[in-house]
């Protein structure tokens, strides 16, 4: 009885870790096609810096200050909020372009200086290796001219 008894435990035993196995194989996938949705989700987003996100929001906010005049009716009521809601999408767009601007334009400046500091280091080992060829050459010379005059 007690070896059918282990027996069995140990069935069970598999068939619990089959089971877990099972589990953690499925929640990994999901984990995978979260993240690759997630991925997926940014890379569709635009890339804000912090700057520029604030000033969008800034634009968001100043827009919703923005004080609306008393409407009579229900439907100019309707037609005024809906103005205001468009007028303030309009402007949060408009900030955020003008933020998407301000920073392709600081990326630019900076590649540029990169391509600068690039170009000018670029000439410098130019220069110094052209300098290293004249030093080689002029060597080459004064050790003829010193065969030259011992013979």
């Amino acid at each position: 009885e007690r070896e059918e008894e282990i027996k069995r435990c140990r069935i069970r035993g598999h068939q619990q870790k089959k089971l877990y196995e099972e589990a953690d194989r499925k929640w990994e996938e999901e984990m995978e096609e979260r993240l690759q949705r997630k991925a997926l989700e940014d890379a569709e987003k635009p890339k804000l810096s912090k700057k520029a996100k604030q000033k969008a929001r800034q634009a968001a906010k100043n827009c919703n200050k923005a004080s609306t005049k008393p409407v009579k009716t229900e439907e100019e009521e309707v037609d005024a909020a809906a103005e205001a809601e468009e007028e303030r999408l309009h402007k949060q767009k408009q900030a955020e372009v003008k933020a998407r601007a301000e920073e392709e334009a600081r990326r630019e400046r900076e590649h540029e200086v990169e391509r600068k500091k690039l170009e000018a280091a670029e000439a410098k080992r130019l220069q110094e290796e052209e300098q290293a060829k004249e030093q080689a050459k002029t060597q080459r010379l004064k050790a003829l001219l010193q065969k030259v005059e011992s013979s």
